[in-house]
């Protein structure tokens, strides 16, 4: 009778450890996952202030471009106002 007590009690166990076990398991795949859903948010991310910074740039140009095309006119206006 004993021995069919202890047995019960190890297979109880043995099922606690096999349930454990696979949480465990699926805790670490559930992180692996989440891990490399970080890694593509970063890169994108990362992406997206390389576009930014390149779009400040050619704003930047462009504005420079706009204010040279400018004063160039004005300059223009100024000589023909003049001549007149």
């Amino acid at each position: 009778m004993p021995n069919n007590i202890y047995r019960n009690k190890i297979q109880e166990l043995e099922k606690g450890v096999k349930k454990w076990k696979y949480k465990r398991e699926k805790v670490k795949s559930d992180l692996r996952i989440l891990i490399k859903k970080r890694e593509v948010m970063q890169n994108t991310l990362r992406a997206y202030q390389g576009d930014v910074l390149n779009t400040q740039q050619v704003a930047s140009t462009h504005d420079n471009m706009c204010m040279n095309k400018i004063g160039n006119l004005e300059e223009e206006i100024r000589a023909l106002k003049m001549k007149n």
